[in-house]
């Protein structure tokens, strides 16, 4: 039962995870996509900019800003919002933040690029036909757009998923996922077999969702074609 509730709680944080970037890159990919190129060109070197840096240091960072004694918890009491230190690392709620902060680039990627080959005609037919800009957005800009988003989300659950750095620097041992369960059955349990066969389930986990992601992308090309 422990170790299902370790892979429920894996599922769930990779599936908020893609929630949250998906919330914050749908909107930048759809701004950045209508800017000219230079300034396009500079805001994706800004996106993909961390990957230049160490995801260790980078979580680091995050656990001196999300500590008791953190630069966030020093503004939120200076501001008076707060009496005390709130405590925000080794949280669920930590763990979110660091994989989003990580897996960003992941998500917006496809997005800018499935949101940038969008015929503008198309967009600017919708207005002339009288439509508003909610109406050609969920009629026009979203369907064209699917499949960077379900591109997106594969790629931003599988790492998430799988994950056991962030959990382990920034959820402690309050918050194990399936990652750190594997880590410590090969490296501190020794128990080589039980790990094996969680790399196994992770594995086919992963296979589903990359069959679907598939499936779903022949049927939307099928669809074009006919």
């Amino acid at each position: 039962i422990v170790y299902l509730i370790i892979f429920l709680r894996s599922f769930r944080l990779a599936l908020i995870t893609v929630f949250f970037t998906l919330l914050v890159c749908y909107p930048a990919a759809l701004w950045i996509s209508n800017l000219n190129i230079k300034l396009r060109n500079f805001f994706i070197f800004l996106i993909t900019l961390p990957f230049f840096a160490s995801l260790v240091v980078r979580l680091f960072a995050w656990m001196i800003i999300l500590k008791p004694s953190g630069i966030l918890n020093q503004f939120l009491i200076s501001l008076n919002i707060i009496d005390e230190p709130l405590q925000m690392i080794f949280t669920e709620g930590a763990v979110i933040v660091g994989m989003v902060y990580v897996l960003i680039p992941f998500m917006f990627l496809p997005l800018y690029a499935s949101i940038e080959k969008i015929d503008h005609k198309l967009i600017e037919a919708s207005k002339d036909l009288g439509a508003n800009k909610f109406v050609t957005f969920f009629k026009i800009t979203l369907p064209l757009s699917l499949p960077g988003i379900i591109g997106g989300s594969i790629l931003v659950f599988i790492p998430s998923l799988g994950n056991f750095i962030v959990p382990d620097l920034l959820g402690g041992a309050k918050v194990m996922m399936i990652g750190n369960l594997i880590e410590q059955s090969f490296i501190v349990g020794r128990n080589w077999p039980f790990g094996s066969a969680l790399s196994m389930i992770l594995m086919a986990t992963v296979l589903v969702f990359l069959l679907l992601y598939v499936k779903t992308i022949s049927t939307n090309e099928n669809k074009e074609i006919s």
